[in-house]
């Protein structure tokens, strides 16, 4: 499980480990943040945890950050806490305008986003404090959703596909180079 220092990383946090509890799986939350928020949750449930102190200044920079974190471990699961509006916002700020180094992390990796359907909003209803995406993003973001209800679930779907493509093409790339003499 990968956290951010939002409440968006404790909700999805306390998600996975009400899900997993059940199963003899082994957890491993790695925090890449401003601060650790946590630590404090996983410290109870006595997981392995590591923080890596790091200002996120983007959505590109942090998902490179979470690849270095897990280099090490290449059949790592990662669970991610982004929820609808940050993963349109890093659809529409950044892979749309050509930052695609971002998504290696899903090409090389299992990536999880359990909360790709669930708003911000619902988040802070739950009493979460969540962090939103930079305010001319989150202010495009809000148009959009006031003009076509359905833009923000579209563009993740978009990103779903356009991941999975990536996701086939790195894994032909890497069985060519093995089988290269």
């Amino acid at each position: 499980m990968v956290c951010r220092g939002d409440g968006q990383s404790i909700h999805s946090l306390k998600l996975l480990l009400e899900i997993e509890e059940k199963y003899p799986v082994s957890i491993e939350v790695i925090e890449i943040g401003d601060k650790p928020i946590c630590k404090e949750l996983v410290t109870r449930k006595e997981l392995k945890y590591t923080y890596y102190p790091a200002s996120l200044q983007s959505y590109t920079y942090y998902r490179l950050s979470i690849a270095e974190a897990v280099s090490n471990r290449p059949e790592a699961f990662i669970v991610m806490p982004d929820t609808l509006e940050d993963l349109a916002a890093y659809v529409l700020n950044e892979v749309l305008l050509g930052k695609l180094q971002g998504l290696l992390l899903d090409a090389k990796y299992r990536t999880a986003y359990p909360q790709s359907h669930i708003s911000i909003k619902a988040i802070a209803a739950l009493g979460y404090q969540p962090s939103k995406p930079p305010s001319e993003v989150w202010s495009l973001l809000s148009r959009l959703e006031r003009s076509t209800p359905t833009i923000l679930y579209s563009t993740v779907k978009t990103l779903s596909t356009l991941t999975l493509k990536i996701r086939e093409k790195y894994k032909t790339l890497q069985t060519q180079n093995n089988n290269a003499p």
